[in-house]
């Protein structure tokens, strides 16, 4: 039974899976896409378990339920950004990440510049362009690695 107000979830979708350094370790989060919007989130902590599993799976949750209903994907990056645990990752600037909630609103917001296809998260430019030595790894559907600059 269709629930009301939310798009239903066509059997395969398009998406990317970015992974991005935390202090907790690395944390990747992967955006499935219909009709070129972000519609669902799913986001994992290396080999960790208990509460930051816990924890980043129910952010994950509570944001595809929304986006499922139409909400746009930026009130979750306004809710997410800065928040900050005791030890983030400072360095490099450009990459700062102050928490696995950043690290998803980092990701949410497109300021890891890919392209899937015909699906655009972000317009590029040169203030979304990486300026590290060390990009961010995307990942395919078939979880080949694909460049952020292919």
């Amino acid at each position: 039974m269709q629930e009301e107000g939310v798009i239903p979830r066509p059997a395969v979708l398009p998406g990317i899976t970015v992974k991005v350094k935390t202090q907790c370790g690395n944390l990747y989060v992967t955006l499935n896409f219909y009709e070129a919007e972000v519609y669902e989130i799913f986001a994992w902590l290396g080999k960790a378990g208990g509460c930051m599993k816990a924890n980043t799976e129910a952010i994950t949750r509570a944001i595809t339920a929304g986006l499922r209903r139409g909400i746009d994907r930026f009130v979750y990056v306004e809710q997410l950004k800065d928040i900050q645990c005791p030890y983030p990752t400072l360095f490099p600037k450009e990459r700062r990440v102050l928490s696995c909630a950043d690290a998803i609103a980092q990701v949410l917001s497109g300021q890891y510049v890919v392209k899937l296809d015909s699906v655009k998260l972000a317009e590029e430019s040169d203030s979304n362009t990486p300026t590290n030595e060390e990009e961010p790894e995307t990942f395919d559907q078939s979880g080949r690695t694909r460049g952020c600059r292919e």
